[in-house]
């Protein structure tokens, strides 16, 4: 077994902050569309839960805004398959806001602790759950 390369971790950080730039526009699409578009950087479950977050905003009337500022340390599992992406983001310009007016809704905090599972599809590196913990970064 090959152990990982930094072009490797340098793809999943991409795959990785990719990601979480798309949020906000993916939010915007037909509802229809939302699937298509992050599977670029997404598998289910983690696919799944973002779509299904994204009809709750709609049913509210609100949608994504700004961005996530990641701050990543990523390691690749020796398998080559699994990578683990702690995160401590920025979030205070982000959150959810009302779509008629942009309006927020909701803003992170400065210092957000994400840990994400990533798996290689296809040879692509997709985001597979992401976890919000409660442990300070």
């Amino acid at each position: 077994m090959a152990t990982p390369t930094p072009t490797d971790l340098s793809l999943v950080l991409k795959q990785y902050e990719g990601f979480w730039a798309s949020l906000a526009d993916v939010s915007r699409l037909p509802a229809s569309e939302r699937r298509t578009a992050l599977s670029r950087y997404a598998s289910d479950p983690e696919l799944k839960s973002v779509v299904f977050g994204m009809s709750r905003l709609d049913a509210k009337g609100q949608l994504l805004y700004g961005a996530n500022l990641p701050r990543p340390k990523a390691k690749i599992a020796t398998d080559g398959k699994t990578a683990l992406v702690d995160d401590c983001q920025d979030s205070t310009k982000a959150g959810a806001a009302t779509k008629s007016t942009m309006a927020p809704v909701t803003v992170g905090v400065a210092r957000n602790h994400v840990v994400v599972t990533m798996k290689k599809v296809d040879e692509i590196w997709k985001v597979v759950f992401v976890s919000y913990t409660k442990t300070p970064c």
